[in-house]
């Protein structure tokens, strides 16, 4: 099978995993939380619009210079993504700052358009002093980023100052949750930026199912608990793995003529005894 063809088939099934996301902010919504409920979905569907049109994209393009486009396209859009989880978070605070992120948004993309037809009349090069080069085609790139950086620090202050605020422990459990959400646009994000094309980018599924489940569910479980748990599985694969590792170096070291699978075999039959 072409290596395309396939690329365009797994993408396509990557970008039908968001419909159950979408069902469930939809269905699961409450009537405080209706609004954000419904941010959640528009944001699940943008990312499953953005992953079909990637399949579609990489089904017929190979060029480096339409995989740069193709980025800048991505670019922009996160910009958006990342103001549509604003509003979520504001509707979800019940706070009426979303009317300001609105306006910042709409004169922030107003700009972007602006420099992207280069409107401004500017040239080709900005500015160079012989080795580094600021090129006007890498204006609009820039300012997304920095858009979707002060959208992502709006974020950061507003879980910041949402569970300093709160006195209700479950609805500060959910927002805890958000932190993680914050991590994970940081991540898929910031290796978008840093040129590193991951296809579908598979992280915006989790932000996009995360966000859906805080927001329609009302007792989530206890987060330090489930860090907790988290902590303790992370620590005996760890020691089980070292365990396994060492034992297999040590009857190596012990018996030259021993074969690594026999060693790594009795090993791994003394480890449940342990």
């Amino acid at each position: 099978m072409n290596i395309s063809l396939i690329q365009f088939t797994g993408l396509l099934i990557f970008g039908a995993l968001y419909l159950p996301v979408i069902f469930l902010a939809m269905q699961r919504r409450e009537e405080d939380n209706a609004a954000a409920s419904w941010l959640a979905a528009g944001y699940s569907l943008l990312a499953m619009i953005l992953t079909v049109v990637e399949a579609v994209w990489r089904n017929g393009e190979t060029s480096k210079n339409g995989a740069a486009s193709f980025q800048e396209f991505q670019i922009y859009l996160s910009l958006t993504l990342v103001f549509i989880l604003t509003l979520a978070l504001q509707f979800f605070l019940r706070r009426e700052a979303w009317k300001i992120w609105t306006g910042v948004w709409g004169i922030w993309t107003f700009i972007l358009v602006l420099t992207l037809v280069n409107a401004f009349r500017l040239p080709d090069t900005l500015w160079s002093d012989g080795s580094l080069t600021l090129e006007r085609e890498r204006l609009a790139p820039a300012w997304s980023i920095l858009g979707w950086l002060t959208f992502l620090v709006g974020l950061i202050v507003a879980v910041t100052n949402g569970g300093r605020e709160s006195r209700q422990p479950l609805f500060r459990n959910r927002l805890n949750y958000w932190w993680f959400i914050l991590l994970l646009v940081f991540i898929n994000d910031a290796l978008l930026f840093s040129n590193f094309l991951i296809p579908g980018q598979p992280l915006r599924l989790l932000i996009a199912a995360l966000t859906a489940y805080v927001i329609g569910t009302h007792n989530v479980p206890d987060l330090k608990h489930v860090l907790r748990r988290a902590f303790v599985y992370v620590v005996m694969a760890a020691s089980i793995a070292g365990l396994y590792a060492g034992g297999t170096l040590l009857l190596q070291a012990l018996f030259k003529d021993v074969h690594p699978l026999l060693a790594g075999g009795a090993i791994a039959l003394c480890l449940p005894a342990a």
